[in-house]
């Protein structure tokens, strides 16, 4: 999968140390993925080659206030509770999930879905950020709502 992100959020990302032909390793990722039961989807995995270990600084939701966000699967995977994606978020997302980061003060886990959408939840709150990959870092980069999906 080839990311194609607008100039403004390239910008920010590259800041970040993303860069287009980023590859980390993921094994560590795919053994917490499939350690927690998660079926490893190619969107998921690819996400992880190009964002795993990166830290995004960005306004709090709603606010002016400092935030970051930080895509380690492994981390979220740890600290998320699977039953939350497959009994109450996959439904409303109508895809498979996979934990891929944390944002908001570790309050938002941020999941893949097999289609390529891009979600947030957080016990009884989830949304869709982006159908994207590239939508959803943008919303979280500029402060832009997110689509809280009725649960």
């Amino acid at each position: 999968m080839k990311f194609c992100f607008d100039e403004k959020s390239l910008s920010l990302l590259r800041r970040a140390g993303w860069h287009s032909q980023r590859n980390v390793k993921t094994d560590l990722y795919l053994l917490n993925w499939c350690k927690d039961g998660y079926t490893v989807f190619p969107h998921a995995l690819e996400f992880a080659r190009s964002f795993g270990g990166i830290h995004l600084a960005h306004r709090g939701y709603g606010s002016d206030a400092p935030d970051e966000s930080h895509f380690d699967p492994s981390v979220a995977t740890r600290r998320f509770d699977r039953a939350w994606a497959v009994d109450k978020y996959e439904g409303l997302a109508k895809e498979i999930l996979i934990p891929v980061g944390q944002g908001y003060s570790g309050h938002l886990t941020f999941l893949i879905g097999t289609q390529g959408g891009f979600y947030g939840g957080y016990d009884d709150y989830f949304c869709r950020i982006g159908e994207t990959v590239e939508e959803a870092l943008a919303n979280i980069l500029f402060g832009r709502a997110f689509e809280k999906l009725p649960g």
